[in-house]
């Protein structure tokens, strides 16, 4: 799964805050999760499971990249000591 494709799961646009991220996580496992389907049909309750196993692993690929791009920055900010005062990337 891109990166892109986690984000369009999540209803997020490319510069999302942690905050951001998981309010729509939150918001989509609270919408399919498999107890909201108890007494649904039981195929209803395995699509809302398998749904929910592509949100969490959008969630997971999201929170690694976001984590990516802090070490990235203060790797450029050691190796390059600019003044990065204007650039808000995270």
């Amino acid at each position: 799964m891109s990166i892109n494709e986690a984000l369009n799961i999540l209803g997020l646009n490319s510069n999302f805050s942690e905050k951001e991220l998981k309010r729509a996580y939150y918001a989509l496992v609270k919408k399919y999760h498999p107890d909201q389907f108890e007494k649904s049909d039981s195929n209803v309750k395995i699509k809302a499971a398998e749904e929910l196993k592509i949100i969490n692993l959008a969630y997971e690929q999201l929170l690694e990249y976001k984590k990516f791009l802090k070490i990235q920055l203060k790797y450029m900010l050691i190796c390059y000591p600019i003044n990065y005062k204007f650039i808000n990337l995270i």
